[in-house]
């Protein structure tokens, strides 16, 4: 998914938002390995308002099978990279959004606590 944000990349955001090394290499796999574009739907939903908690339960049924939520950590991360496009074109700068964590407090607002719970 790297491919479709020409702005922020997955590990930079990893970084800025101090996730475990650890962590961030399992993501690094799972960005190059995985075929999520069946997923684009429910990221799509899981940035609207209105669709978001929905979107977030039809993604966590997508991937049943995903027991450490890493594949939804990575979801959520890659809608708060598209956050940030939006704040990009909107003309913030990127030390402007990043110091203030504005993309993944957008994101982080609209899902479920417990999907954080194996991160931090």
């Amino acid at each position: 998914m790297d491919k479709i944000n020409n702005g922020l990349k997955s590990r930079e955001l990893y970084e800025l938002i101090s996730l475990q090394p650890e962590i961030i290499e399992k993501l690094e796999v799972i960005g190059g390995r995985e075929d999520l574009t069946q997923a684009e739907r429910y990221l799509d939903g899981m940035m609207d308002m209105d669709t978001a908690q929905q979107s977030y339960r039809d993604l966590k049924a997508f991937f049943e099978e995903d027991t450490d939520q890493l594949k939804m950590l990575y979801c959520q991360l890659e809608c708060a990279r598209r956050l940030f496009r939006r704040y990009e074109e909107k003309g913030d700068s990127k030390e402007h959004i990043c110091r203030y964590d504005e993309m993944f407090y957008q994101i982080h607002r609209r899902v479920p606590r417990e999907a954080w719970a194996n991160v931090f």
